[in-house]
Formats: C-alpha cells, structure tokens, sequence
C-alpha cells in the first residue's frame, strides 16, 4: 500500500515496426544478363590463377645489327673453320653446348636467333645466369649449319686451350654422346665429315695457334650482343 504520491504506472511507449517497401523487379535487357555474369566469373579466375613468370620465354639479349652479324660470320669462317686448331676448341648443339656453359669451359656462345630457335630459350637465360657473352645473330638454323658443314645449327661455343690440350678428345667423345639428344631437340647431329675435321691429335699447340684462339675469342667478346631489361 502507497502512501501518497502518484499511484499510477509509467506508460511503455511500444514502438511501430516499419513495414519494408517493396522494390519493383526490373527485367535485365537482352544479354545483360549473360555479360555480367561472364565478367564475373573472369574476374573470379583471375583472382584465383596466380601469374607465372617464365624468364625464358622473354629475349634476355639483344640481336647483332646485320653489320655486326656478317661481321662476326666472315670471322668465323676465316679464324675458325678454316683453321683446324681453332676449331678442335668448338662446342656444337644446344645440349652440349648448355652444358659446358653450366661446368664454365666456354669463353663466349654464338646463337642462331629464329623461330625455329625459340624452344632453346633456355640457353640464353643459363649464359645470363653464368655469366657467359654470347652473341644472338639474327639467322636461320640451316644457314648457321652450313658454315660448319652442318645440315642445321642453333649454337655454337669456343672453349678456352687447356695448358696440355688434353680435353680435345674428351670433347669428340662428349659430342658424339650427345648426338641422339640433339636430334631428339630438333637439331641435326654433325655429320661424320664435321666430326673428323674437328678431330686433332694430342700434340701441344704454338704460340701462333693460342695467338689465334685468344684473338678470335676476344673479338667475339667484344661483340657480345647486350643484356635486356628484363
């Protein structure tokens, strides 16, 4: 019981729910539907395919102007085809010629850049990678082969003359071990004439004969092609 006062109770105010308003539906026009939803689902893929960098599909080395590369050509033939001790000291094949790269036996690397050529994109990113000149001319595999008395050739390389020149025989062995792999890489074998060309005897070279490797190979040095951006 209340003595006094103001006996009755306060009043709740209930609060009115608001009733939602209705959207009116509006038809998509034709092929709105379709298009959004594709470029939806491109942007989904997008967002889950991550990018994949393949260095080796990007030029790693610029190409010889075409001064440069008949250059170097009439310089090969003349230092190094001809002359029989110069050319006991050259790597044929993408195979071979990677792996000598890999072991660092090669002075400088010779490629034949072309279509034909670009499945051996590798090459160029592992003499990046070494460390390797190599000069990138602008030919076909057929006319670069011809030079050496090939059917075809992608690269070349010229080693450095060891102090008892002892590895020329272990380098013919190496070459005709890797005769089926260069096949089997679209790149034809040397023929049987080639191989015994480069074929030399175990005897020591002269003076004159090193003057003519180290001068052939510093000139191919110096007109390495240069290194991109990339």
């Amino acid at each position: 019981m209340f003595i006094g006062g103001n006996t009755s109770l306060p009043r709740i105010k209930t609060m009115k729910q608001k009733t939602p308003l209705a959207v009116p539906f509006r038809r998509p026009k034709a092929g709105q539907g379709a298009a959004s939803s594709k470029t939806k689902l491109q942007k989904r893929k997008a967002r889950r395919s991550a990018a994949i960098v393949r260095p080796w599909t990007s030029p790693q080395f610029e190409e010889l102007s075409k001064e440069e590369r008949d250059i170097v050509l009439d310089r090969l033939q003349k230092e190094v085809v001809d002359v029989g001790t110069t050319r006991a000291h050259v790597v044929h094949g993408v195979n071979h010629v990677a792996r000598c790269v890999a072991r660092g036996e090669l002075r400088v690397v010779v490629l034949a850049n072309n279509p034909e050529s670009l499945a051996f994109g590798h090459l160029p990113l592992l003499c990046r990678l070494h460390q390797v000149p190599i000069c990138v001319l602008h030919l076909s595999s057929k006319t670069f082969g011809r030079l050496f008395q090939l059917k075809s050739l992608v690269a070349m390389g010229l080693k450095a003359p060891a102090p008892g020149d002892a590895s020329t025989n272990a380098s013919q062995k190496d070459d005709s071990a890797a005769t089926g792999e260069e096949e089997k890489a679209g790149e034809t074998a040397p023929t049987a004439s080639a191989i015994a060309a480069t074929a030399t005897t175990s005897a020591p070279l002269s003076d004159t004969e090193r003057e003519k490797i180290t001068s052939i190979t510093s000139f191919l040095i110096a007109k390495a092609s240069k290194k991109t951006r990339a």
